[in-house]
């Protein structure tokens, strides 16, 4: 086996005869007696599918964090590419106005150099609280409390496009 979360050969050959996403199909049905045949009564059956769903989940938990070092690999390499383009950014503006040089115009693009702008530098010693109340801006964000809807649902209040869902879950450890 290659990558952790390759699938041998006879893992993808159990794979593919067991999963199926069909509710209710003559399918499922059918491999479910063939399944309870093998392996007798239905706890041994249950066990044998939960060792099933525990290297799929580990299948799934390797992807994720091989994707999480590719991502941040690639963060990385992006970050270091802004910070060059940044680089040349400044160094062309610093050469034009060291030279008085207004605008250069070039086969691929266009230089013009822009007057100064004025912006607010944040410093280490900053805090919002010493501010005054005008250069404050406040931001509310509307979210939904789970708890508080669960609980006037329960109550039988009804609230506009929210429902209880219920559904069956397993544990394993």
């Amino acid at each position: 086996m290659g990558k952790i979360y390759e699938l041998t050969e006879r893992q993808q050959q159990l794979d593919s005869l067991l999963y199926w996403e069909e509710e209710g199909s003559e399918r499922a049905e059918l491999m479910l007696k063939e399944m309870q045949m093998l392996h007798g009564d239905a706890e041994n059956l249950v066990k044998f599918l939960a060792t099933l769903y525990d290297e799929k989940r580990s299948m799934v938990e390797a992807m994720q964090e091989a994707k999480r070092r590719a991502v941040a690999t690639f963060d990385r390499r992006i970050k270091k590419q802004e910070n060059k383009a940044l680089w040349y950014k400044e160094n062309i503006a610093s050469l034009m106005k060291q030279f008085d040089i207004k605008k250069v115009e070039g086969e691929y693009c266009d230089i013009t150099l822009l007057k100064d702008a004025k912006s607010v530098g944040i410093g280490d010693a900053f805090s919002i609280d010493s501010l005054p109340d005008d250069c404050i801006k406040t931001e509310i964000k509307k979210t939904l409390d789970k708890a508080a809807a669960m609980a006037r649902l329960e109550q039988g209040e009804n609230l506009t496009g929210l429902y209880i869902a219920t559904k069956s879950s397993i544990r394993v450890v």
